[in-house]
């Protein structure tokens, strides 16, 4: 690989920037509440104070509740699993790193278990 080639793993690079807006665009094509669940699973995760975290919780659970519905059971389960992880590593825990790594997992299996057609 040469030096100066984007890499997926750099976080700036342009090659990470074009997977997450292709990614962005499959998951508007399956479920557009998706992005919103991803967005707010994010304001719970990176949240700096409980307060805030509690707060973005409310809104994370309220999507997805509604979300879980129009879901096969294997789905709602993968959503109820993105939602805890969002809440354990929100705020400052000690293991941050371990515990924003589960909730990419989770979010993972949740892909995992989404049907590939536009609903």
């Amino acid at each position: 690989m040469q030096a100066d080639a984007p890499r997926p793993d750099n976080p700036g690079s342009k090659t990470q920037a074009w997977l997450f807006a292709v990614g962005s665009a499959a998951l508007w094509q399956i479920d557009p509440a998706l992005i919103e669940l991803g967005e707010l699973a994010c304001s719970v995760a990176f949240s700096s104070t409980q307060g805030l975290a509690r707060e973005s919780a409310t809104q994370l659970r309220g999507s997805a509740a509604a979300l879980q519905k129009r879901l096969a059971p294997m789905g709602a389960r993968a959503v109820d699993r993105v939602v805890r992880r969002a809440e354990r590593a929100s705020g400052s825990v000690l293991d941050k790193k371990a515990r924003l790594k589960e909730l990419q997992d989770s979010w993972n299996d949740l892909l995992t278990c989404l049907p590939l057609t536009k609903r």
